[in-house]
């Protein structure tokens, strides 16, 4: 070996030593570095919900300063993928507990994934939790429970519900989520409070809490009946001690929960599948894309562009090439054409895009608690963008979908204001950010309701905002009335009868109000009949009374405008998009005599395979069948019998809930279905059963269908009292 080759195989070795000393420093795994665990707990009690939002709780312990961010990736039985980063900071010799909300993905029932990383401020990975999995509720009704009605860290085991639907499965919900309400509550049917808690709470947190109980939640007081301070004058429970509070309901559980006496005390709430995206031939994404100039090139114009181009490089070029005996010069020309075309196709393609504005499709719903609005705001990159969208305050920040399914991918980064969305765009790409949270509204629409007879109501509307309001209509379960056009401080009077326009119980796309906007089953019939402020995809997508759980007994109003945009920041600034805004409110039906179809709220609970609800996934209950619950108005003692109509049922039987399940007569005679002949102009066959009374359970009646097949609108399903 010469002293030149003993030379380099020295340095060759010192440099392997320096490796080795250096590798040997380094960590070996994540968690040796940090010195320290991460663990992780999805949801409650192990369960979400479908089509809901949920919490991720991360606990980590390390023995160093680490400074940096909490990262969870989930993954939904659709597909779909969330990432929700939290920006954190653990002393060393410390523990702490993060929660991150994660919005909802897509509402196909099923197992649930999660995973959890903690990382340094260089975005390497310190700490990693194992993965969870979580499963979708069946028939479990989720019962959270605040600290105050807790006694130490025990839960009481899971106890049978005062119908016999499920259990009750209980779980301890903290302060860190009541403060990020409503979406990280969002999978609790039932919240357990202490008397004076809601007061208590800061107004950002109660107004979360009351999104909550407003879009189907029950809120339970753990005491005696009494005026609850921070809620809403028209959502105070009666003498009773329940009242309804938009589609949820306020009950007092007169300190049961503390004592632990929990058997049979609560009832099932609904369970709300999301509404898909899906709108037929329109999509919420494709909606907003409009409003924002996006446009493609027509067909004809692309087929120009290719044929112009194919006989440029082909037969023009070789026969004036040939023709001058210079057929060499291909090698230059052809090459210079496409250079020329696809200048000509980008300074086209900067044509299109250069009329584009940010632009959004918004529902602001109105009730007791407040405005809170749904926005779709599409942002369009001509160049590669990266920043955050988000409301003044937000509640929920996701990416929109087109597929019905919901599959996709988001980025959210938890902020001091709420969620915002992650949009990170490669130039030319258009994407829509889904946002939810609470706005300041100038008014809205003053809607009263009253029923004195079947299939009639009556009432008056009022805009009560600075802005015009453009195809309002107004609808109380499948039937719907045109009011038009009102102006500012307008109010106009309205009926509702057998003659209005109804909806088709067999189509689950039908809805009585888009039918006057001009759609029909889910499809555009004639879109010379919707007005241009209309936009019934996300109508839809976003409003709770645009799916087809939407109840019976509830009077909904609703308005368009494109004069009410919403502001959004992008990034560090503020920005006002344009498109279209939907301004919607619903009222109970009160009772003028007896108690009409119109004033009892109709809603699913649970449902079967091929039920009007859709499938409760793995693991649910198969013998629960399709199950309907009916909210009487509060205070309302019926003195007779009551008469439950139902769509024909494809040789459903029908039982009612009276202390045990057991099937009823019909009318007429006979048990269980008793399917009526069908007569031209009426929806369809219709089931009625007599329904006892007894049956009226703290106001309220359960119905359940076993073996009901095919899929129906929740608003098909009605209760009265005899005449």
């Amino acid at each position: 070996m010469t002293a030149v080759t003993r030379g380099i195989v020295r340095l060759l070795l010192a440099a392997a030593a320096v490796v080795a000393a250096t590798s040997a420093g380094a960590p070996a795994t994540a968690a040796a570095q940090a010195g320290g665990d991460a663990t992780l707990h999805v949801g409650y009690a192990g369960y979400v919900q479908a089509g809901k939002g949920f919490p991720v709780t991360v606990s980590v312990r390390t023995t160093r300063l680490v400074r940096g961010e909490v990262v969870v990736d989930a993954r939904s039985p659709s597909g779909a993928k969330v990432r929700v980063r939290l920006p954190v900071e653990v002393p060393g010799g410390s523990a702490k507990r993060f929660v991150l909300a994660v919005p909802a993905m897509g509402d196909v029932p099923g197992l649930l994934t999660a995973e959890a990383r903690v990382l340094d401020e260089h975005g390497d990975t310190v700490l990693e939790a194992d993965p969870v999995t979580a499963r979708t509720s069946d028939d479990r009704e989720l019962v959270g429970l605040h600290p105050g009605v807790r006694r130490g860290d025990t839960l009481p085991a899971a106890a049978a519900l005062a119908v016999d639907v499920g259990v009750a499965e209980f779980a301890a919900v903290e302060e860190s989520h009541l403060a990020q309400a409503p979406l990280a509550i969002e999978p609790l049917g039932t919240l357990v409070v202490p008397p004076g808690e809601l007061g208590r709470m800061s107004p950002p947190v109660r107004r979360g809490v009351l999104a909550w109980l407003g879009a189907g939640g029950t809120l339970a007081i753990d005491g005696e009946p009494a005026t609850v301070d921070g809620l809403p004058d028209g959502w105070q429970p009666g003498a009773n001690g329940a009242a309804s509070a938009g589609l949820g309901r306020v009950v007092h559980t007169r300190g049961q929960v503390l004592a632990g006496r929990v058997e049979r005390l609560f009832h099932p709430t609904p369970q709300r599948n999301a509404m898909s995206l899906w709108n037929g031939q329109r999509t919420v994404s494709g909606s907003v894309a409009e409003d924002a100039g996006l446009r493609v090139p027509d067909l004809g114009w692309l087929l120009v562009f290719l044929l112009g181009y194919t006989a440029v490089v082909g037969p023009i070029v070789a026969i004036v090439l040939n023709r001058a005996g210079r057929a060499e010069l291909a090698w230059v020309v052809i090459p210079l054409v496409a250079i020329l075309f696809t200048a000509g196709s980008y300074v086209g393609a900067r044509s299109l895009r250069a009329s584009t504005r940010l632009a959004h499709a918004s529902v602001i719903e109105v009730d007791e608690s407040g405005a809170r609005a749904t926005t779709y705001v599409g942002v369009s990159a001509r160049r590669r963008h990266q920043s955050t969208v988000s409301l003044e305050t937000t509640w929920s920040a996701s990416r929109n979908s087109s597929d019905f399914r919901g599959t996709g991918s988001s980025q959210v980064e938890l902020t001091e204001r709420g969620p915002a969305g992650d949009l990170r765009l490669a130039a030319g790409e258009f994407a829509v950010s889904t946002l939810r949270g609470p706005v300041d509204l100038d008014g809205g629409l003053q809607l009263t309701a009253s029923s004195d007879a079947d299939g009639a109501a009556t009432g008056s509307i009022e805009n009560t905002m600075t802005i015009a309001l453009e195809d309002v209509v107004v609808t109380v379960g499948d039937r719907a009335t045109s009011i038009g056009r009102l102006d500012p401080g307008q109010s106009q009077a309205w009926s509702i009868g057998p003659q209005s326009v109804r909806a088709v119980a067999f189509e689950p796309m039908d809805l009585p109000e888009t039918q006057l906007w001009g759609e029909r089953g889910g499809f555009v019939a004639d879109r010379s009949a919707a007005g241009d402020a209309v936009n019934t995809a996300v109508w839809r997508a976003a409003s709770p009374f645009g799916g087809w759980a939407r109840p019976s007994g509830l009077a909904i109003a609703a308005g368009w405008t494109r004069d009410h945009d919403v502001e959004v920041r992008i990034g560090d600034g503020r920005r006002r998009p344009v498109g279209r805004t939907a301004i919607a409110t619903s009222v109970a039906v009160k009772p003028g005599g007896r108690l009409t179809d119109m004033t009892i709220r109709g809603e699913p609970l649970r449902s079967s395979d091929g039920g009007f609800n859709g499938d409760l996934g793995p693991g649910r209950n198969a013998d629960v069948g399709s199950v309907l619950r009916f909210v009487l108005p509060t205070g309302a003692a019926p003195t007779k019998s009551l008469v439950a109509t139902v769509p024909w049922a494809g040789g459903a039987g029908i039982e009612v809930w009276d202390g045990r399940w057991q099937p009823v007569p019909t009318i007429g005679g006979g048990v269980g279905v008793g399917a009526q002949p069908f007569r031209r102009g009426e929806n369809m066959a219709q089931s009625q059963v007599e329904v006892p009374v007894s049956a009226v359970r703290d106001g309220m009646v359960f119905v359940r269908l076993v073996g009901m097949s095919g899929v129906f609108r929740a608003a098909s399903f009605t209760l009265s009292e005899q005449p």
